[in-house]
Formats: structure tokens, C-alpha cells, sequence
């Protein structure tokens, strides 16, 4: 949610549905935004296009590029991906796996320190279910900031979360939750039953 921000957006694709036995549908697509930002006093706009492939094992794959602008304490930033690739599949009956992968230009969002910068960052997901009793889920995530045109690095941070699940019966479950944060140098864990 956002203060002070008035904007409109539109999204249109098209869908082909070619005859093959793994790949479902194709669907180019287009999303724009644009906007008004009063509080940072400046204009917002991106087009974000690409395409996406359906396939077989409840999965798709997508490919896009966006480009746009956004305001930052009355400064104008350019934002975007020049690549973003990501998909899922439930590969087997016992395996879901998912992996994204982005880069592009961005801002640090300094009070006073403020500046156009380059993020990238890459995340893969995976949940392993054996039978209907137990499941096990990982998450990794990884960011990384720096500044142009000397490759300074900001910042790098890497996320993992683990969870596993044992459900005994339809009325009783235990789950543990644990997450790695190396911006904190922590581990935070979390149990319920």
C-alpha cells in the first residue's frame, strides 16, 4: 500500500494453443503502469513485456523484460529487468521445484544518500513430499546491489527458509519453520503443532 499515489495499469495477452504433448499454450504479454507519486513529488511509469509458456505438470516458464521510471525524493531513477526468467513444475508426484533469476537497474532508497544502482537476484525453491504424511520445503534466495560504473557492491544478502511438515492425521500436524538471514547473521525458527 502507498500513500499519496494515484495510478492506472493495463494488461493484455494473447493465447496460442499448438498441438503438442508437453507444451500446453503460449501467451506474449504486455503490462504497463503509470503514475503519480505526491509524496515523492514525481512520475512513475513501466512496460513490462514478455512470454509465457504453459506446460504440462501444472508448470510454465516466463521470459520478460521491463523498463520504466520512478521517483525517489524528487530525483528520477531508472527501473527494470533487463532479464527476468522464472517458472515451476511439479516435475514428479513427490517433487515441485521452482527457480527465478532477474537483473536489472535500481535505486537505493537512501534519506539523503540516494543513487541509481543495479540489482540482481536469483532464487530457487524446492519441495520434496514423499507421501501424504510428510513434506519438506527449501527456499533460497539471493540479492545483490551495486553501484555503477566501478561495480562498487552495497550490498549481498542471502535468504534460506526450511520447512517441514508431518501431518499425523486430519486433526494434528507438526511444522517446524526455520530461516537463515545473513544480513542479520541469524537463524529464526518457528514451531507449531
Amino acid at each position: 500500500s502507498r500513500v499519496g499515489f494515484t495510478t492506472v495499469w493495463n494488461f493484455v495477452d494473447v493465447s496460442f494453443y499448438p498441438k503438442s504433448k508437453w507444451l500446453q499454450r503460449i501467451h506474449p504479454f504486455a503490462f504497463t503502469r503509470a503514475g503519480r507519486d505526491r509524496i515523492q513529488n514525481g512520475n512513475e511509469e513501466v512496460i513490462n513485456t514478455g512470454i509465457r509458456l504453459n506446460v504440462t505438470r501444472q508448470g510454465f516458464f516466463n521470459l520478460s523484460y521491463s523498463r520504466g521510471h520512478e521517483t525517489w525524493r524528487a530525483t528520477r531513477y531508472l527501473i527494470g529487468r533487463d532479464v527476468n526468467v522464472f517458472g515451476n513444475m511439479q516435475a514428479f508426484r513427490w517433487l515441485f521445484v521452482s527457480a527465478n533469476f532477474s537483473v536489472g537497474p535500481a535505486i537505493f532508497y537512501g534519506e539523503t544518500n540516494h543513487f541509481q544502482g543495479r540489482s540482481q537476484s536469483l532464487s530457487v525453491g524446492t519441495t520434496i513430499q514423499p507421501s501424504q504424511h510428510f513434506s519438506q520445503g527449501f527456499d533460497f534466495f539471493r540479492t545483490r546491489f551495486w553501484r555503477p560504473p566501478r561495480d562498487e557492491q552495497i550490498n549481498a544478502i542471502t535468504i534460506v527458509n526450511e520447512r517441514t511438515t508431518y501431518q499425523f492425521d486430519k486433526h494434528f500436524l507438526v511444522r517446524v519453520l526455520a530461516r537463515y538471514d545473513s544480513s542479520q547473521r541469524r537463524l529464526l525458527t518457528d514451531f507449531l503443532a
